[in-house]
């Protein structure tokens, strides 16, 4: 999926500056379902307790979907902010998800999947 806006870059101070989890590139599908829609995306980035996700009409802030990824299923979530073509979500309750998703994505990465830890 290409899209003609970015998210903001990382510049100092920026909050994804002071995340102090492990964070995933990815090379992910799914699809963001909410309010009886399903919206194809593409994940770029995931930890355990959120990603940024790629999508031609993105939710406002606030709002609350499930996030499906294929090949590993479905997570709660909430969009933290919008932009054009582009949302990032936390994952509603994340301790719970976190160890079951953190595990299929180092999985992923072991067997060479489009997947790579970053910090």
């Amino acid at each position: 999926m290409q899209s003609g806006s970015t998210p903001p870059g990382n510049g100092a101070g920026h909050p994804s500056d002071r995340r102090k989890e492990r964070r995933y590139e990815v090379e992910l599908h799914g699809e963001l379902r909410a309010a009886g829609s399903c919206y194809a995306v593409q994940i770029a980035d995931i930890s355990g307790s959120g990603a940024l996700v790629f999508m031609e009409y993105p939710p406002e802030a606030g709002s609350t979907a499930e996030l499906w990824i294929e090949d590993f299923g479905s997570l709660p979530i909430e969009v933290m902010h919008a932009g054009e073509h582009f949302c990032g979500v936390s994952i509603t309750n994340g301790a719970k998800y976190r160890d079951r998703l953190l595990d299929w994505l180092r999985q992923e990465v072991a067997n060479g999947r489009p997947a790579a830890a970053v910090r």
